[in-house]
């Protein structure tokens, strides 16, 4: 296969960083990827954009805006899959301009291969909260199948949560 490219604008406003990219180990057709996305690179304001392919990255559309309630900022995106075909991002939300100012670890879960995304789940909140990582465990041998978890530094600490129930509830540290 041919490199593609998932993402591309000219306007230096719309450039793209901190790539990540998973595929559904259920159906290797279904790939989401996400980036921070700026909206003004002069002023450091972003976001984060996903998009997604359902034909194993041959093609690749933008997804749905993410929901940012109380937050005008999200940025590090880590993605995971669980075993019934969700996928999950983890997020580090905050306000910018005029400055960075970190809330928490946010969680969003697509249902649909990630055209869209849901309102988030905040799961924890630190001024140091930073360089979240994702994983979903979807081993049909597992006896954690269909666990995924999210992981996290907060200045002091490494953090661990996890969800045992396609992500209506996170459990650890709080």
């Amino acid at each position: 296969m041919n490199n593609i490219q998932v993402t591309h604008d000219a306007d230096l406003n719309n450039a793209r960083s901190e790539s990540n990219i998973a595929i559904n180990p259920n159906n290797p057709m279904q790939i989401v990827a996400g980036s921070k996305k700026f909206n003004n690179i002069q002023t450091y304001d972003f976001t984060l954009a996903t998009s997604f392919s359902s034909n194993g990255g041959a093609t690749w559309a933008p997804s749905a805006p993410l929901p940012m309630p109380g937050f005008t900022l999200l940025t590090d995106p880590a993605l995971a899959w669980d075993d019934a075909g969700n996928a999950y991002l983890v997020g580090l939300s905050g306000t910018n301009p005029p400055t960075f100012d970190t809330i928490g670890i946010e969680i969003y879960k697509s249902t649909d291969g990630g055209q869209t995304w849901s309102n988030p789940k905040r799961i924890h909140t630190s001024v140091y909260d930073d360089k979240q990582w994702a994983a979903g465990d979807s081993n049909p041998l597992s006896p954690y199948r269909g666990h995924v978890y999210a992981v996290w530094d907060d200045g002091s600490a490494m953090r661990f949560a996890r969800t045992k129930d396609h992500g209506a509830t996170w459990v650890g540290s709080g």
